[in-house]
């Protein structure tokens, strides 16, 4: 789900949207969220109404929430299961939430998709495994990770990544079984 505004905010900005509580309870629901799911709420202000109605009706649904702000006195974190409080303090440009507020939202928001992704099985030792090779980098890249998991050279690696269709733990699977 997309914040204020949804997909059609992307190439423009949508000024109101962020004040429709409406659309954002519609936009959870077309997700049929489950109690197995997490909705994470992210405002500077914590105020920002479609959020904090999200992260209240995601709760409601029994789904957990997060909730992120930089301002510790804020409906958002008091809405949210966990909430999370960067305190940047006030913007260098006041209003421009962009600066150290966008930049340490967006720091703490890496660090919770790298833990998912940890928690979620993708990761062996420090190596994303679960690679989509779509392009020519990302090929090196599942070459790269199989000649560092195992024994094989980097050609055994690409020639075994090719013939499993780019899948990193079938030709780890199979390294495995010939030792």
């Amino acid at each position: 789900m997309r914040g204020g505004g949804g997909t059609d905010a992307g190439g423009k900005a949508i000024e109101n949207a962020e004040d429709d509580t409406y659309a954002s309870v519609a936009a959870l629901n077309a997700l049929h969220l489950t109690p197995q799911d997490v909705v994470i709420g992210l405002a500077a202000s914590g105020s920002t109404p479609y959020v904090v109605a999200a992260v209240r009706h995601a709760r409601q649904k029994g789904v957990w929430t997060c909730g992120i702000a930089n301002n510790g006195h804020s409906d958002l974190l008091f809405e949210a299961d966990l909430p999370i409080l960067l305190d940047t303090g006030p913007e260098v440009l006041t209003g421009s939430t962009r600066l150290k507020a966008g930049t340490a939202q967006k720091l703490a928001l890496n660090r919770i998709s790298t833990g998912a992704m940890v928690r979620a099985g993708k990761v062996v030792e420090n190596l994303m495994v679960d690679v989509k090779a779509s392009n020519a980098k990302l090929k090196e890249r599942c070459a790269h990770i199989v000649t560092e998991l195992s024994n094989a050279t980097r050609d055994e690696a690409w020639s075994m990544l090719e013939a499993s269709n780019w899948n990193i733990r079938e030709v780890l699977s199979s390294l495995a079984a010939t030792v």
